[in-house]
């Protein structure tokens, strides 16, 4: 069964689609992946809110009669 020159181009079109759209799913996820690294990252500063909140829990104990 012979392609027409319509068919191939079409085709060729719609395998080029296809390739767009995996190139821009992998893209995404990696964007996704990255930026689930840097929100991981920032654990530093979560521990020194902490640190923060127990110590005025601590003052606020030691403030009461």
């Amino acid at each position: 069964m012979a392609f027409s020159r319509r068919k191939m181009f079409y085709s060729a079109v719609l395998l080029l689609c296809i390739i767009f759209f995996a190139g821009a799913c992998s893209i995404t996820e990696f964007l996704i992946d990255t930026q689930i690294d840097k929100t991981q990252n920032y654990g530093h500063i979560k521990e020194k809110i902490n640190a923060v909140i127990e110590k005025q829990a601590e003052s606020d104990k030691s403030n009461q009669p």
